[in-house]
């Protein structure tokens, strides 16, 4: 362990090394994790790298679905559960009291927090009528808590214990289906977009309305309300991602020319919308401007390779956005402002941080950053925008300078392990 004194001019001036023979324990110290992408695979203990969705629950328990299983995620090990050695899984969502369903191709499961496993909640199969031989497609809870089910020939909803079905959206694969704070249900159908209300007996008739004329010949993907400008962003199979004006300020502008499906559209941090394609991995736009501010996707740089470009689901945890692929696993994103401003090496450039390979960033009572790489400390003056590199490898001092903890104590000492 080194500890290095601070004096006022911000720069170090002592160096003492001790022999480290214990981890030093953090207690209220807050840690921020530095890499920018990080993987969750099966060599990590996922069950499968075909991930087709993730959700969160009131535990703070982060769940997803694979091909093979369900698995439930604490931060450092996963627990496993299975729903049905007939159907084939397709997904997992929580409603809006993060309560747990995971869905396959015929059936509907809640998970009971004091059996430990998952009930089966409703079933296609046995059916007398024309959703019999249909497929589960993903699950919607509006903001009552009314759990939608769409299906690749229609869509059931629950009403006082009941199950209905939508005879406008009969035989219709129901790709996605969202609800408005005006009271507007909306489903992305393979033949456009469809407007619904619900009457005075819950039950959801049709809006008739030219609103959505332009989509009919449109294979619906995935839809998202922009609730703040009142904007309808709508991702199509192949023909590729547009915003619509819902007040008819201006006519439908495609924002993103592609041929490949947009499965999922979210808001990540209030200003930027995430759309994962089947292919192409994520853009990222400025939800203001509906321009595209990066893309993460197989082959991008460092920074920006999710090593997978089928992207399935896009779930924002805090400062964490967790990307399912159906190749690779999970990619974990971390949105830090700190970093993705400071975190990449330049080349030849002192003024950079020394290295990519971050372990540990801390921020000092000073508000200066703190890094720990594979290659020493580095640290970061925001008031100077500079650059002071310590423990490097080329440093006579010390025989190995892979950093992995740094702490502050009450003296403004930094304290740092490898």
């Amino acid at each position: 362990m080194w500890s290095f004194k601070q004096i006022k001019s911000r720069y170090l001036t002592q160096v003492c090394c001790f022999c480290v023979i214990c981890i030093v324990s953090f207690l209220n110290i807050s840690i921020i994790s530095a890499s920018t992408i990080k993987q969750l695979s099966i060599e990590d203990g996922l069950s499968n790298r075909r991930v087709l969705g993730s959700a969160k629950d009131s535990k703070g328990y982060i769940w997803f679905a694979t091909k093979t299983n369900i698995d439930r995620y604490d931060g450092e090990r996963f627990d496993y559960y299975k729903l049905s050695d007939n159907e084939k899984n397709r997904g997992i969502k929580a409603d809006r009291a993060n309560k747990v369903y995971a869905f396959t191709e015929k059936s509907v499961y809640v998970y009971n927090d004091n059996a430990d496993d998952f009930e089966l909640l409703f079933s296609l199969s046995g059916r007398n009528d024309y959703l019999n031989n249909a497929t589960i497609i993903s699950l919607y809870f509006d903001s009552q808590n009314t759990l939608f089910i769409t299906t690749n020939a229609g869509i059931l909803y629950n009403n006082d214990k009941t199950w209905l079905t939508v005879s406008e959206l009969k035989n219709k694969t129901v790709q996605c289906f969202i609800h408005t704070p005006k009271g507007e249900y909306l489903a992305g159908t393979n033949s456009g977009i469809l407007q619904f209300q619900k009457n005075i007996d819950n039950q959801l008739k049709l809006i008739k309305n030219q609103q959505f004329l332009g989509f009919s010949s449109y294979r619906i993907q995935s839809l998202f309300y922009d609730s703040v400008s009142d904007e309808l962003w709508i991702g199509t199979f192949a023909n590729g991602l547009f915003v619509q004006d819902l007040n008819l300020r201006f006519a439908p502008k495609q924002i993103l020319k592609t041929t490949l499906p947009i499965k999922i559209i979210t808001e990540i941090d209030k200003n930027q919308i995430w759309a994962g394609s089947d292919g192409e991995g994520v853009f990222i736009f400025d939800k203001f401007f509906k321009t595209v501010r990066n893309q993460l996707a197989q082959g991008e740089n460092e920074t920006d390779n999710i090593g997978a470009n089928g992207i399935y689901n896009i779930m924002q945890d805090g400062n964490k956005v967790w990307i399912s692929t159906y190749t690779a696993g999970i990619f974990v994103y971390n949105t830090s402002s700190i970093v993705k401003k400071l975190y990449r090496h330049e080349k030849f450039n002192t003024n950079s941080i020394i290295d990519n390979h971050v372990n540990v960033v801390y921020e000092d009572s000073q508000g200066d950053i703190w890094f720990g790489t594979n290659k020493g400390v580095s640290l970061y003056s925001v008031r100077l925008n500079s650059w002071r590199h310590f423990l490097t490898q080329n440093s006579n001092s010390i025989e190995n300078s892979v950093i992995l903890s740094i702490l502050e104590d009450k003296s403004g000492n930094i304290w740092v392990g490898g």
